[in-house]
This record gives structure tokens, C-alpha cells and sequence, in this order.
């Protein structure tokens, strides 16, 4: 052979050699974009997922926090129900124990409601509720306002001193209300 044909044939052997080099080498350059490209993608599908997580937790927090205002809220509103009407009808014995009506219902009863002769009002718990009856004449528990959903109700009379606990599942309000004008 001759040297010019030599000389082709190894030009051309290093052409392919080159072609080969050259092409794996852009081979390993799109494979190693394909693999950031797919490390960004499944960072930032970490960083979606952590964050919905996190927005999971925070929505569980708050919507347990306004579950226990709300509770806290009837208990609140029950607490100053009783204690509205006991100070607005604190004249001298208006206000006695339900029980003296015969009843098993645990409340209150206030004789000459609103000053008006014969008018009585009922504050009690009956069915897990606080309930008012606004009557004249015998108390009847059928003709009865429901005021407030709660779990307990304990309202005592003893001298001119009123105490009332009401309670749910996670708090207990205590109060005592003085009588002014006295009691029974």
C-alpha cells in the first residue's frame, strides 16, 4: 500500500475513533442534563409535598383550636345567661331552687319575673341542654327554650350565695353569684 492510502486509512480511523468519542462524549452530557433535569423535578416535588404537610398540620391545629373556642364560647355564653338573669331579677326571694316546684330538673326559678305578678321563669338542665320556661301558674318542662348545648349544669342556692358549675368535655366554668337582696 501506499503511504497516501496509509494515511487515509488511519485519517479514517481516527475520524471514527473521534466520532465515537465525540458522540459518547455528548451522550454523558445529555444523560448527566437528564439526571439534574430529574434531581430538580423530584427536589421540588419534595419541597410540594413537605409543604402540603406543613399546610395539613397547620389546618389540623387551627380547626381544633376554633372546636375548643366554640366549646369555651357555649360554656361562656351559659355562664353569663344564668348570671344576666339572676342579677336582673335580684329582688328579695324571687329566686329559689327549681326544686321546689316538684320537679327533678336542676335549675332555678325566679318568682314575678320582669316585676310582673304571677310571671315565673325557669333556668334548667334537661337533655344535656340549659333550658328557660317562661310561665305562670305550675312549671311545665315541655314548654321550654332550649338556651345552650352542654355536658353538665349544677346550680345551688345556699343562703345568698348562688353557685353554678357548667361544664364540657374539656372545661368547667365555677361561679358564684351574690344575691343583693337575699335568698332561699
Amino acid at each position: 500500500m501506499n503511504n497516501d492510502v496509509k494515511k487515509d486509512i488511519i485519517n479514517s480511523e481516527q475520524d471514527i475513533i473521534n466520532d465515537t468519542l465525540t458522540g459518547e462524549h455528548q451522550n454523558t452530557k445529555s444523560k448527566l442534563k437528564s439526571i439534574n433535569t430529574t434531581t430538580i423535578i423530584i427536589f421540588f416535588l419534595l419541597i410540594f409535598l413537605i409543604s402540603s404537610i406543613l399546610v395539613l398540620q397547620i389546618s389540623i391545629k387551627s380547626s381544633e383550636a376554633v372546636s375548643f373556642n366554640k366549646e369555651d364560647s357555649k360554656l361562656r355564653i351559659a355562664s353569663s345567661y344564668i348570671n344576666i338573669v339572676i342579677k336582673q331579677n335580684d329582688v328579695s326571694d324571687t329566686i329559689k331552687p327549681l326544686s321546689t316546684e316538684n320537679t327533678e330538673y336542676q335549675g332555678i326559678i325566679i318568682n314575678n319575673y320582669a316585676d310582673v305578678e304571677n310571671l315565673k321563669l325557669a333556668v334548667f338542665f334537661k337533655d344535656g341542654a340549659v333550658y328557660e320556661s317562661l310561665f305562670e301558674g305550675d312549671f311545665d318542662p315541655k314548654l321550654s327554650e332550649k338556651i345552650i348545648d352542654i355536658e353538665k349544669f349544677d346550680i345551688k342556692i345556699k343562703d345568698d350565695l348562688i353557685s353554678v358549675e357548667i361544664a364540657n368535655k374539656n372545661k368547667t366554668i365555677k361561679r358564684y353569684i351574690s344575691l343583693r337582696a337575699g335568698g332561699k
